[in-house]
């Protein structure tokens, strides 16, 4: 895979011989950021080729060697920019429960 590209589609075949497919997103060193598998599981390799194309029509696709699929994506850290949405989302919450009047 090129890591120029940094989306992709992983297929690969499960141990209990359905086929799977999960989209990934990677970042410049070629980390995996994201992922999500599909809902899905294919008992013909080319149905799990044409959910993915379907999918992710502009995304390479590759399919990985033996059964066993990809790990899973490292959790997203939380930011800065989130937590300062967050709070400030329950001060608004908050505020507008106060200005109203009771009775």
């Amino acid at each position: 895979m090129s890591i120029a590209s940094k989306e992709v589609v992983l297929l690969w075949r499960q141990p209990d011989s359905l086929w799977r497919w999960s989209w990934s997103m990677r970042d410049e060193d070629g980390q995996e950021q994201q992922s999500l598998i599909s809902n899905e599981a294919f008992e013909d390799r080319s149905e799990a080729l044409s959910s993915a194309r379907e999918a992710y029509p502009d995304v390479e696709v590759l399919e990985v060697d033996g059964d066993e699929p990809p790990p899973p994506a490292k959790p997203r850290r939380v930011t800065t920019i989130g937590v300062l949405a967050a709070v400030a989302g329950i001060a608004v919450v908050r505020r507008r429960r106060r200005g109203r009047s009771v009775g």
